[in-house]
């Protein structure tokens, strides 16, 4: 019997609690990720992608100015217009969601 709990309990000790913070960083990317696409569906956008940019815009230079402990993501959508477009998007637990920059990607209305 002490054999069995002794390998519960290495097995929690050397797997399960070293992956405990991957699965919550997982976790928060996705509710990251579901928050600005409710963004973007609030005005009257579809997504195309999103996607987490650590080392990209705002990782150096632009912490200052979009603030520190907020993650960055790369957004491609498509406006109530049909215009695809290029966001890069700064995200908090306590701040929310916010579009940093928007660009127009081209200036031709996409068929649908």
């Amino acid at each position: 019997m002490d054999g069995l709990v002794i390998g519960i309990f290495m097995t929690l000790i050397f797997i399960v609690l070293p992956l405990f913070p991957l699965l919550l960083w997982l976790g928060v990317i996705r509710l990251d990720k579901e928050r600005v696409r409710k963004l973007i569906m609030a005005s009257s956008g579809t997504t195309v992608s999103i996607r987490w940019r650590p080392l990209k815009h705002g990782w150096t230079s632009d912490t200052l100015r979009y603030g520190d402990g907020n993650r960055i993501y790369e957004v491609h959508y498509i406006d109530l217009n049909g215009n695809s477009r290029h966001a890069w998007c700064k995200t908090s637990i306590l701040g929310g969601v916010a579009l940093a920059t928007d660009d127009l990607s081209s200036t031709e209305k996409m068929d649908s």
